[in-house]
């Protein structure tokens, strides 16, 4: 909801600086009507994690974290439908970050993929965003293609992920 609130205000700013952008242009051109085509482009990130414990659901989908034995990022959600079942849109803009199910076994252990076209960002607060993955069984986490740039909370990021035997973490900004 605050991660919400906050998309919600950066629009509204964004909105205003346009306006006022195009007021200036008009009066410099002498109250002449002038059309300014501006378009903002804005990438979506992964959402916030809103669970940190080994039961909690997965970046908001049915998978819970105890049952992930791998996480790895793709620059690309080509042939990717979300479902709601093995796929589902895990980002802050609808259709531009997606998570499917790439692999699994008997036992609902589960390897997941977050794709984005482009390097997967990383929401400026990633705090808890891969704990608990590893928990309870050996797990990797895979970040290449994880672009932490934006990133300015990993606090307990891997948090109690205590049987991911190692982590390449050079990639991160």
């Amino acid at each position: 909801k605050q991660k919400l609130q906050e998309y919600i205000k950066a629009e509204e700013t964004t909105q205003r600086n346009v306006s006022e952008a195009a007021k200036q242009v008009t009066e410099a051109n002498n109250n002449q009507t002038a059309t300014i085509n501006i378009t903002v482009i804005q990438k979506a990130t992964l959402i916030t994690s809103t669970t940190n414990t080994s039961t909690g659901a997965f970046l908001g989908t049915t998978i819970t974290r105890d049952k992930i034995v791998k996480v790895s990022f793709e620059d690309s959600i080509d042939g990717h439908v979300v479902d709601g079942t093995t796929c589902w849109d895990v980002g802050t803009i609808s259709g531009q970050i997606l998570m499917w199910i790439a692999g699994g076994d008997a036992t609902n252990r589960y390897e997941i993929v977050i794709g984005q076209n482009g390097r997967v960002m990383a929401n400026p607060n990633s705090s808890y965003l891969f704990s608990y993955i590893g928990y309870s069984s050996t797990a990797e986490i895979e970040l290449e293609n994880f672009d932490t740039s934006e990133t300015t909370n990993m606090s307990y990021m891997f948090y109690n992920c205590k049987n991911v035997a190692s982590l390449d973490v050079t990639g991160f900004n």
